[in-house]
């Protein structure tokens, strides 16, 4: 388990900060406005930290849309929003009852109606985030709000924002893509009977086939495999069977500089290349036995594939006419169309699958954005995406001069990877042919027991070698280190390898799979329930957990089972980090 925190950890002060000389960075308003709207801006955060639900409804338009990837719902109207705070406070740490988070507003950009004396403003800036008490965590995000003025009194009309993200501000450059992604996999003998197990866990799979299932996850997909890993993934009961897929970019230059680091290969991958679903793939050992695969996605453009199809923007209206054109063009890979109706100051950003980018600006930065970054992460053909898409409570609400149209996209794959995934997708709109702001923000939750996928572990027998390996052979970048215990950060999920002893813990086995996933989940109480009524075993392992059921720690709470096939599988609650 990687210990973010502490007692040694200083208690994080809730409050907000904003330098509006160093931060105001492009600004249409009269000092008067400015002042009031960023007042306003500050206030709202401040009642968000004090938990104060009156203060901050006070500052909520009726009919307000809050599309906040803290939640991953769309709230329509302000009973909504507050009737959702509750359970959106009880994720954080709340010494002295307010939020441990310290808010640093940057770079903020405000367009209003009226120059002179304004009633709409529309906002767009970042917020870097310190945070915790016993969990300490940095965080950085971007939120669009939209504000009316109401008898005096700035109202938030509509926003939207998106977290997790990694733009360097103060040198306005990208920030450090993930040294690694991979996917996580499970041995199943019964994969029905499996399937049946995790969506009750995870929620409804993306998709099955006659080998394998596979559960879209924020930051990397878990799979149930009935096909053995070549032979050397088995399930042995009550033990941890798992094992990672790693993404690279040139399976050949990998499979070459591993041959002269002389790793040991497997499934005569040394000179075979395999396939993982559909990919090119090889498997290795680490020092300790463990078996990796190194895949390569196909970036092929997929034959015979349907053409795109986007529906439930078919409504009246000028505004969601040029939406669903926005939604054409995005599936149909038509740039030159996207670009044609963002005004060449437009913002666009689209965290859904990279957190890296920041903002696109409109013209050939954004085209070349989209060609070059964006769409290569999806399956295509000559059609275009591989995807379907489709949107659910399209709202359209006037803001002063502009337009908001904001919509749930539910995304599905048509491809050879699937996925389904989740975004908010706001568009701010001078006129009907001329958007000002797009922010695209992933919005996938499980519908089960569980949050995300957390971390995962590996058993080693010699840290030090693990390190050497993972770091150097493999090239996963630096671990972060705590007793007995190295992680390796992918996208939001880690790699983590732990000290074990196959005497005492039965693992590792060379030449098989011996890793477990431990899922971050609401309730450790709510989960241990399930798992109960489902009349798994919860056996002790004396490398990853102290006793059977559920396990106390400072700041987390962990359950530790099998699953339906008998593998082990972890489960961690968190006290006050941020669901």
């Amino acid at each position: 388990m990687a210990k973010r925190g502490g007692d040694e950890v200083t208690v994080t002060r809730g409050r907000v900060l904003f330098d509006a000389d160093e931060e105001l960075d492009d600004v249409e308003a009269s000092p008067r406005d400015v002042s009031a709207i960023t007042a306003a801006i500050t206030g709202y955060w401040e009642a968000y930290l004090a938990m104060d639900a009156r203060a901050l409804g006070a500052m909520l338009d009726g009919s307000v849309t809050r599309m906040s990837q803290r939640t991953r719902q769309v709230q329509q109207g302000a009973a909504s929003v507050l009737a959702g705070l509750g359970a959106e406070w009880e994720a954080f740490e709340r010494p002295g009852n307010r939020i441990a988070e310290e808010l640093t507003l940057r770079t903020m950009e405000i367009t209003v109606d009226d120059e002179r004396n304004a009633n709409a403003a529309t906002v767009l800036y970042w917020i870097e985030v310190e945070g915790g008490a016993r969990w300490h965590y940095d965080d950085q995000g971007v939120v669009l709000q939209a504000w009316l003025k109401s008898q005096g009194s700035w109202k938030l009309a509509h926003q939207i924002d998106g977290w997790s993200t990694d733009y360097d501000l103060d040198e306005d450059d990208y920030g450090e893509a993930p040294t690694f992604v991979f996917d996580y996999v499970y041995p199943v003998k019964d994969l029905q009977r499996a399937v049946a197990f995790y969506r009750a866990v995870l929620g409804a799979p993306d998709v099955v086939n006659e080998r394998q299932a596979f559960f879209g996850l924020r930051g990397a997909r878990f799979v149930l495999d009935a096909g053995g890993l070549w032979g050397h993934a088995e399930v042995r009961d009550a033990l941890p069977n798992g094992y990672a897929v790693i993404y690279v970019r040139d399976l050949e230059q990998c499979r070459a500089r591993l041959a002269r680091e002389r790793v040991t290969f497997v499934a005569n991958s040394a000179t075979t290349t395999l396939s993982f679903a559909g990919d090119a793939a090889i498997a290795v050992q680490d020092p300790s036995g463990n078996v990796v695969v190194m895949a390569q996605r196909s970036d092929a453009l997929v034959a015979n594939a349907p053409a795109p199809v986007v529906v439930g923007l078919e409504g009246e209206g000028t505004f969601v006419a040029a939406t669903r054109k926005l939604a054409e063009a995005w599936v149909r890979q038509d740039a030159q169309s996207i670009v044609k109706m963002h005004n060449s100051d437009a913002q666009w950003f689209d965290g859904t699958l990279t957190a890296v980018r920041g903002l696109e600006a409109g013209g050939g930065d954004l085209s070349r954005a989209l060609r070059e970054v964006y769409w290569p992460l999806y399956d295509r053909s000559a059609h275009g995406l591989c995807v379907r898409l489709e949107a659910s409570q399209v709202h359209e609400r006037k803001v002063g001069d502009s337009t908001v149209v904001s919509y749930l996209r539910t995304l599905t794959g048509t491809g050879p990877h699937p996925f389904r995934s989740s975004a908010f997708v706001t568009h701010v709109f001078e006129d009907e042919r001329t958007v000002s702001y797009t922010l695209i923000v992933d919005a996938t939750r499980s519908e089960g027991l569980v949050i995300e996928l957390d971390y995962t572990g590996h058993p080693v027998e010699d840290l030090r070698r693990a390190q050497q390996f993972y770091s150097g052979t493999l090239a996963l970048g630096e671990p972060y280190t705590d007793d007995e215990w190295r992680g390796w950060w992918s996208n939001l999920v880690v790699y983590g390898a732990y000290t074990a002893s196959r005497a005492d813990d039965g693992v590792p086995v060379a030449g098989r799979s011996n890793g477990y996933a431990s899922f971050w989940v609401r309730s450790a109480d709510e989960t241990h329930a399930f798992l109960r009524s489902k009349g798994v075993k919860f056996p002790v392992i004396p490398a990853i957990n102290d006793k059977p059921g559920i396990d106390e720690y400072p700041g987390y709470r962990q359950v530790m089972s099998t699953d339906s096939e008998g593998n082990i599988v972890v489960f961690t609650e968190y006290s006050g980090r941020p669901k």
